[in-house]
């Protein structure tokens, strides 16, 4: 994976965020402005299908940058997990259970 990586040098920050905040099977990105999210949306589906891999489920707490997402790619889910943990997009929470 880092090799593929390596093979953008003109997306230098980009792969160093994918290579920092990629865990097993969710990328966790974030971004400054909602205006960011289309480039780093299409950036993110170009290099991982050269992988011949299908980066989907997308989900974000900004409803302008979730529509710039092909509703095919998009969560589904009103609680995405991320790491495990359910993630209440609307509100930006991570939904913990702490029972015992």
């Amino acid at each position: 994976m880092h090799y593929h990586l390596d093979q953008y040098p003109n997306d230098v920050e980009l792969v160093k965020e994918i290579k920092e905040d990629l865990y097993v099977d969710n990328l966790i990105l974030t971004l400054d402005t909602p205006e960011e999210g289309p480039q780093m949306y299409a950036r993110t589906k170009t290099i991982f299908k050269e992988l011949n891999m299908n980066l989907r489920e997308f989900a974000s707490n900004n409803k302008e940058v979730m529509e710039t997402i092909q509703q095919a790619d998009r969560s589904k889910e009103d609680h995405p997990k991320v790491l495990g943990i359910k993630w209440n997009k609307q509100e930006d929470l991570l939904l913990v259970n702490n029972a015992e």
